[in-house]
């Protein structure tokens, strides 16, 4: 997985090295990309002061489909950093702005 620049992430097969998908939606540089612990869930964070929650799932066997399905507002700076819980219900995202934020990753709260 890449996060750019260019406003998008990357998904990258790591054996073929083919690209599996690209996720669009932030309108500034992704600095983070995080995997919730059972796979089917991917966070973004970006530049644009947003988390974003996407879906994984939904393609033909050995393909990878992905869907924004939330995004997260609420921190007044730049978005640096994500982590999801050991259950993979809650996510943490860290800003520019000095505040940590928990988010209910299911409800988008």
């Amino acid at each position: 997985t890449t996060a750019s620049a260019d406003c998008l992430t990357m998904m990258w097969d790591a054996t073929s090295g083919a690209c599996q998908g690209v996720l669009r939606g932030h309108d500034k540089e992704v600095n983070c990309v995080a995997f919730s612990p059972d796979g089917l869930s991917i966070a973004t964070v970006s530049r644009d002061c947003t988390a974003r929650l996407w879906s994984v799932g939904g393609a033909p066997a050995g393909e990878a489909a992905f869907a924004c399905c939330r995004t997260l507002r609420g921190h007044a700076g730049e978005v640096h950093s994500a982590a999801f819980a050991g259950d993979g219900r809650r996510l943490a995202t860290g800003s520019a702005d000095r505040s940590a934020v928990v988010w209910d990753a299911q409800a988008g709260e």
